[in-house]
């Protein structure tokens, strides 16, 4: 199944009226739609007339990380915050790794 992420919070009624927040990976863990709730989601043809989820391409992460929080201090993708530019891109690489 291919990533996805959300793009517009929304209920999903199909889950239990699940909440999905902007930014939030779809589907959550154990929840596996059929490729018509994908379409549905993906579309404007849902409840709320709007484009709900989009395709993540495996190769781009949702958020780019280390993140630079502020002075020499930055924030890996586990929310670890490390000091120093060279320490954090090191650091979030060998978590990219695992």
């Amino acid at each position: 199944m291919s990533n996805y992420v959300v793009v517009k919070s929304f209920k999903d009624l199909q889950d239990n009226k699940y909440q999905y927040q902007k930014g939030a990976a779809y589907p959550r863990n154990g929840i596996n739609p059929d490729d018509d709730r994908i379409k549905e989601l993906s579309g404007s043809n849902n409840n709320m007339g709007k484009v709900l989820i989009k395709q993540v391409e495996e190769d781009k992460p949702n958020h780019k990380y280390p993140l630079h929080t502020g002075g020499s201090w930055y924030q890996l993708s586990n929310g670890e915050k490390v000091q120093g530019k060279d320490k954090a891109y090191t650091s979030q690489q060998e978590l990219d790794d695992q």
